[in-house]
């Protein structure tokens, strides 16, 4: 396959600019499955700078894979900010005019911020449009009027990459092609690292937003024995982080002793290394949230390929997926429910974890092609 790829998302991990780790993770994982079915990709980030103005820069990812990050401007104005937003836009939309051949496929990561720009690609570029879609972030906000926008944004595209299976069935009602993406199923390297301490170690890794389950995981605790050991690690505002730190100070103050640590944020190697020496990977968000009906937990994956067992709740998206074998479930959104199911892991698993990634990682770069060769 000889088109280049346009690979529109907020990308970067070399500046100082408005991004997510997991859409980093997410992105560089895409990036590098596309350039295996194509001679180029280039990722055209469409993060802005949050602190200070930054020029335009090309760098590379990884193999066939570059990022493109263009001249942005900051300021502390608010008004100034958002012209120096409209006008980034159109620096994005200007390049991809004057630069995207009728060969070329653009591939667009979901966000509320860019369903105009799709838009826009799709009447005046081109129609071969991949929509990436992690998410329905009208569910995630409980906002109908948000979610029928995206619905009717989603409809510019010709194919998808779905992050569950469930997104399929209301998002493509014209049965376009399509291939799933569950999260990252590349291996990184394996440290063979342990606490050596005898216990047991659990982990929840992620946003620390109030609904997202980091507080549900610290709670569990109280209904584990001394020798299991909860880690929290991620990332959330200073309000999110702040009552983190009081709930784990509380578990621990009312048990005079150490059942709860709070990690702050560990990235790269220094994650790595950490999430490897834990055995329980806990996927502990609100089982009641809208969300969660077409949201699949990337951290799942992020588990799994470092050979985590996992504990995670009982919803669809997760359970009718390709790994929905492999997780054990709790079924009520109770502490001493999820602990009950953290105690029933068999730790003696005979599955790889990571061998089940590496088998889905084959399966999705298969499937990306034959998606991807159609629009030869």
């Amino acid at each position: 396959m000889a088109n280049k790829i346009y690979y529109l998302i907020h990308f970067d991990n070399k500046t100082n600019r408005n991004v997510t780790p997991s859409a980093i993770t997410k992105g560089k994982y895409v990036a590098s499955a596309l350039a295996s079915c194509s001679s180029e990709v280039e990722i055209v980030s469409l993060a802005y700078p949050t602190k200070d103005s930054q020029d335009e820069v090309y760098y590379q990812v990884s193999e066939n894979v570059i990022c493109h990050l263009f001249k942005g401007k900051y300021s502390n104005n608010r008004i100034i900010r958002y012209l120096n937003h409209k006008l980034y836009d159109k620096k994005i939309r200007k390049y991809l005019k004057q630069n995207v051949k009728k060969d070329d496929i653009v591939v667009v990561y979901h966000s509320l911020a860019n369903m105009k720009l799709v838009k826009y690609i799709k009447k005046n570029i081109t129609d071969k449009i991949v929509y990436e879609v992690e998410e329905i972030y009208g569910d995630v906000i409980n906002d109908e009027k948000a979610k029928t926008k995206e619905l009717k944004a989603f409809k510019n595209a010709s194919s998808y990459i779905f992050s569950n299976d469930y997104l399929n069935s209301i998002i493509n009602t014209k049965q376009l092609p399509y291939v799933t993406c569950y999260g990252t199923y590349e291996i990184p390297t394996l440290y063979k690292e342990a606490f050596n301490d005898n216990l047991i170690h659990c982990l929840y890794a992620g946003t620390l937003a109030q609904n997202k389950g980091a507080l549900n995981a610290i709670n569990v605790a109280k209904y584990l024995p001394n020798n299991y050991l909860i880690h929290i690690l991620g990332f959330g505002s200073e309000k999110d982080i702040a009552d983190i730190k009081n709930a784990v100070n509380e578990v621990n103050n009312s048990y005079g002793t150490t059942k709860v640590i709070y990690e702050g944020l560990k990235l790269n190697e220094e994650y790595l290394k950490f999430i490897q020496k834990c055995q329980i990977g806990l996927c502990t968000q609100n089982i009641d949230a809208a969300f969660n009906t077409t949201s699949f937990p990337s951290k799942i994956l992020s588990y799994m390929s470092n050979g985590l067992e996992v504990v995670g709740v009982n919803i669809a998206a997760i359970k009718n997926s390709k790994v929905g074998q492999y997780i054990q479930f709790y079924n009520v959104p109770d502490e001493k429910e999820i602990a009950n199911a953290i105690l029933n892991i068999n730790l003696n698993n005979k599955t790889n974890n990571v061998d089940v990634v590496k088998e889905l990682d084959k399966e999705f770069k298969e499937d990306l092609k034959d998606m991807l060769v159609k629009y030869e």
